[in-house]
């Protein structure tokens, strides 16, 4: 008898568990939003300004990013170092004051047909202030020999740096209310 009812109640949890989870929501717990910093966690969408370049920025709670480029497949004919092809950029990311962010990631740019021995390593600086409407920010762009960034020697550089600067709103937050979106 106490078999059978183990059997019932663990299909009725499985039942229970197994149902749509258009609802489930990715978000940071209750307290960890009070928090001034994490706040700004979540997905924002950025436009380089005078550019045709867009970049998808994703905040992580426990403080790393990841950051795709609308131009990372880059230029196969050009002979410029800033249009070869790059990898998506991984990095951390700390608070600075109520509302600003500074983050900092790394990539890999590759050979293109016009420059077929070039690699690189690349740093690209984010700071970002976070506005009552708007997030501004500035990205600043070096590329370095791929095997100089070891703690033996300084890093040799290659191109930059480079500033650029954007304008960004958040997609997606991890700390806003439960509001059952579907996206």
């Amino acid at each position: 008898m106490l078999f059978v009812l183990i059997v019932v109640l663990s299909i009725a949890v499985a039942h229970t568990d197994a149902g749509n989870n258009e609802n489930y929501e990715f978000r940071l717990p209750k307290h960890g939003c009070l928090n001034e910093c994490y706040k700004h966690a979540g997905v924002y969408y950025s436009s380089y300004i005078n550019s045709t370049i867009h970049e998808i920025i994703t905040f992580h709670p426990d403080g790393t990013f990841t950051a795709v480029l609308s131009n990372k497949d880059g230029n196969q004919y050009s002979t410029q170092q800033t249009d070869t092809p790059f990898s998506d950029g991984y990095g951390v990311w700390k608070c600075n004051g109520k509302n600003g962010i500074e983050a900092k990631s790394l990539d890999f740019s590759s050979p293109t047909l016009a420059q077929p021995c070039y690699r690189s390593v690349d740093i690209i600086t984010y700071l970002f202030k976070f506005g009552h409407d708007k997030v501004e920010c500035k990205a600043t762009y070096t590329s370095y020999e791929q095997n100089s960034l070891s703690p033996n020697q300084p890093p040799v550089p290659i191109h930059g740096p480079v500033e650029s600067l954007c304008q960004s709103y958040k997609v997606f937050s991890l700390c806003e209310e439960k509001q059952h979106n579907k996206y």
